[in-house]
């Protein structure tokens, strides 16, 4: 009633406003259907968030397919310098690792071999994180060395032994992780630390024998 007094048709009044499709006015808002396609940048969000993703991944397990020439390069002269000094400076080392008090009593500059010592550690986690990756590089640091001392007893048996067992459980865990097609960092991390559950048994034979030989003659007790 309301309408006809109007003068104004309900139907016509549906279509007074048309939907518009285009405008070229500035500041003039367009709604469009629900199933519009959209033209948000989502392929490229996705792309970056999964590029993030294999990067985080990488410094936390390893990637060795990311390692450059340049970075094969480095790792060799840091070897290199690990080496001249693990075994020029082993006196030293040994005196500072042993007992800091009678070291510093000897004359022995405490403070400048301990820099020197976590300097190194830090170069040497820094590049074994592009291989290990950062949760694993510590055990990698740790479970030969843990390994060796099992097995010897001397300064220098011990350092020579850890870095043996650690290249060879380098090398086959690279070798192991490109066959079956697992990440190489956790490969080499468990096969070092199933070398040292086997090798665990052998030196708690080894240290029981010593010490029941030097219980039995302790003027004899020979140091391995």
């Amino acid at each position: 009633l309301a309408c006809k007094i109007a003068g104004i048709s309900p139907i016509s009044s549906r279509k007074i406003v048309p939907p518009v499709q285009t405008s070229n006015l500035p500041g003039l808002v367009l709604i469009a259907p629900v199933n519009a396609p959209c033209s948000y940048p989502n392929n490229s969000l996705s792309s970056s968030s999964a590029g993030t993703a294999a990067q985080l991944n990488s410094y936390l397990f390893g990637a060795i397919t990311t390692i450059s020439s340049t970075d094969l390069i480095l790792v060799l002269v840091l070897a290199i310098v690990i080496l001249v000094i693990a075994l020029g400076l082993a006196p030293q080392l040994f005196a500072v690792c042993q007992d800091e008090e009678h070291a510093r009593v000897s004359g022995v500059p405490v403070r400048l071999y301990s820099i020197l010592i976590a300097v190194l550690a830090a170069v040497t986690v820094t590049f074994a994180m592009r291989t290990v990756g950062l949760l694993l590089v510590s055990a990698l640091m740790v479970v030969p060395v843990a390994t060796a001392q099992q097995l010897t007893r001397s300064f220098k048996t011990t350092v020579a032994l850890a870095m043996a067992i650690g290249t060879v459980a380098a090398v086959t865990g690279v070798t192991t992780s490109y066959f079956v097609d697992t990440q190489p960092g956790p490969t080499i991390v468990v096969l070092a630390l199933g070398v040292f559950l086997l090798v665990t048994p052998i030196g708690t034979m080894l240290r029981s024998r010593r010490n029941r030989r030097a219980a039995a003659h302790p003027e004899k007790e020979v140091t391995a």
